[in-house]
């Protein structure tokens, strides 16, 4: 496997996951280049609480997820595994808390130390650890199938409330309902802060910043939306966008991605993912127009993303730009 087939299939997992995630209700967001153990941030109440950690496999006969004898010891109470299966025509994602994720390595490794090998001889320790759905040998505790019971656990990262006060456009009874799609404009917090925690793990002030980047630019919409009389919306129910509004006919509908020098190609190619994504879920809420919307932090470095919205059918625009981009259209 060459590693630019590996980097595709990586970045595939994690935006999966944001996609699901979003799809539960989340705000969630990609974490900064080189975070230790997190690919994407959850935030409640403007605070981060949890950190998700994707790991994917592709295709093999047995079926596992690659990981090192190290992960036996993270154990962090706010980390989440999501174990991504890729061979399936849909996805599949399991969702385990760190310390189930360290028990199932510690357990099957020692018991397959133990275990003879065919020829009677006794296994060679190594670091190679895996997580199986059904192990080749009995593994106290975790029984064949075992991880069936963590498919789809978006509920260990958010908490069964906050799904269940989240329908979306799959959710019984959510298609016809074109007036939930929009709810009152929720101002969000730009002074918001990351909760303190342990510096080696994740940079506090990279993750304040890309928040409050994110706030300030969706919040500078609102306003400029105002001063033509518009008014903005938030999501109501049928598909988590960060901002809504109807003009001409048309429900407009925006993600908002901050941007770094590090980040930018990934947050642009995740938000235009986005936000075709939810102008699709209005559609089938009973929305007859829907024009999808990204709203990047500031102007893309990369010329080229222009074009590549435009015929996408995405309008790309950004503050200082929103005259130009929005006006008429």
């Amino acid at each position: 496997m060459s590693p630019s087939s590996v980097a595709i299939d990586r970045a595939a997992a994690v935006d999966l996951v944001l996609a699901r995630l979003r799809r539960a209700g989340s705000a969630a967001e990609l974490a900064p280049p080189r975070t230790k153990n997190a690919d994407v941030l959850v935030l409640t109440g403007g605070q981060l609480s949890r950190r998700v950690k994707v790991k994917y496999r592709k295709s093999g006969p047995r079926g596992g997820w690659l990981f090192q004898a190290s992960h036996e010891d993270v154990r962090d109470d706010d980390l989440v595994y999501a174990l991504v299966d890729l061979e399936p025509d849909e996805p599949a994602v399991y969702v385990l808390p760190a310390q189930v994720v360290a028990d199932a390595l510690a357990t099957s490794h020692g018991t397959w130390l133990d275990t003879p090998s065919r020829g009677s001889h006794p296994h060679r320790d190594n670091p190679m650890r895996q997580v199986m759905r059904t192990y080749s040998f009995p593994v106290p505790g975790f029984e064949p199938d075992w991880l069936d019971r963590y498919h789809e656990r978006w509920d260990l990262v958010l908490g069964e409330a906050r799904l269940a006060a989240s329908p979306t456009a799959d959710s019984p009874g959510a298609v016809g309902r074109p007036a939930a799609a929009g709810g009152a404009y929720r101002r969000p917090d730009e002074n918001v802060r990351s909760k303190p925690r342990d510096p080696f793990a994740i940079d506090p002030d990279e993750v304040d910043r890309g928040l409050k980047g994110h706030r300030r630019t969706q919040n500078a919409l609102f306003d400029w939306l105002a001063t033509r009389g518009v008014l903005g919306l938030s999501p109501d129910g049928i598909a988590n966008y960060d901002i809504a509004w109807r003009e001409g006919g048309r429900m407009f509908v925006g993600e908002v991605k901050s941007l770094t020098v590090n980040n930018e190609a990934m947050q642009l190619r995740l938000g235009l993912g986005q936000a075709l994504h939810y102008a699709e879920m209005l559609r089938d809420a009973g929305e007859p127009q829907v024009q999808p919307v990204l709203i990047a932090e500031h102007e893309p470095t990369d010329g080229r993303w222009l074009r590549v919205c435009d015929r996408a059918g995405v309008i790309l625009t950004w503050p200082g730009g929103f005259d130009k981009h929005l006006t008429d259209r």
